[in-house]
């Protein structure tokens, strides 16, 4: 989930990830990677109404995507297109409206994901042609 040596803020280091203790365990080299914000009203992978940035944000800017203090959601139970997601550490304490979308991205069984959110993810999750090419594959 993490970056070993990340640098988020005034030069404060994130150390591997506290879950499974990786550093990026999906590994930076293998994409083109991008964060998202998805809102809870977006309905649609590659029409989101949130912002994207190209490289690491600052904790401020986090914690103004997600509306509060962010924790990011364990790697192990997001779906395998989602590098890390990053949420409202207390939105379900705040009842946060559901957010269906970054709900459907982590594995089946799992408690709702609430409020606005951050997801990393391949820059090419973010398009019309990466999940039509899925599909389009599926049905022959």
């Amino acid at each position: 989930m993490y970056d070993e040596g990340e640098d988020l803020h005034r030069g404060m280091k994130i150390p591997s990830c506290p879950d499974c203790g990786m550093s990026n365990p999906q590994g930076s080299e293998r994409g083109d990677y991008i964060w998202q914000e998805v809102k809870m009203d977006d309905n649609c992978m590659w029409q989101l109404e949130g912002r994207t940035w190209d490289s690491n944000m600052m904790l401020e800017e986090m914690q103004d995507a997600v509306g509060g203090r962010i924790t990011y959601y364990p790697a192990r139970m997001l779906q395998k297109d989602i590098i890390q997601m990053i949420v409202n550490e207390e939105g379900l304490l705040k009842n946060l409206d559901y957010n269906d979308l970054a709900t459907m991205q982590t594995l089946p069984m799992m408690d709702p994901v609430v409020g606005n959110v951050l997801i990393k993810v391949d820059r090419k999750l973010m398009t019309s042609g990466y999940w039509l090419e899925e599909s389009i594959g599926e049905d022959e």
